[in-house]
């Protein structure tokens, strides 16, 4: 049986990444899953839609063309105010231990390991989203 939220529907998930192949794994390792998947590969473009959508986690990359990640994050609070935006998830970007300072400062903040393809294409188990 397919995830689902409240509304009986599949549980939405966007990822906001400039990085076009990952995207492309995620939703093909997910969608079979049941998971609904939707990418966006800009900054601006993942303000858009996550404000626009109602997303059970959001994966967000540091480094976006447009606006980086720290930006994303800060307009979708300030915009989404009594909206569920869901769980925040970064991706990459942990080089720099600023970087790293700034990511556990923010609340509903976890860091996804980048994943390698074989790893993803040869798993089987559910994800915890």
């Amino acid at each position: 049986m397919p995830p689902t939220d409240n509304k009986n529907t599949l549980t939405r998930l966007l990822i906001i990444d400039d990085d076009v192949k990952f995207c492309r794994l995620i939703s093909d390792y997910l969608a079979p899953m049941g998971y609904s998947v939707e990418s966006v590969h800009t900054g601006p473009e993942g303000v858009d839609q996550a404000i626009s959508g109602d997303y059970r986690a959001i994966i967000l990359d540091v480094m976006l063309p447009g606006m980086d990640g720290f930006e994303v994050l800060k307009h979708i609070r300030q915009q989404s105010s009594g909206h569920r935006s869901g769980k925040i998830q970064w991706r990459g970007g942990f080089g720099i231990i600023d970087r790293k300072n700034r990511h556990r400062s923010m609340r509903r903040i976890r860091h996804l390991r980048q994943p390698q393809a074989s790893r993803l294409r040869g798993a089987s188990r559910t994800p915890c989203l």
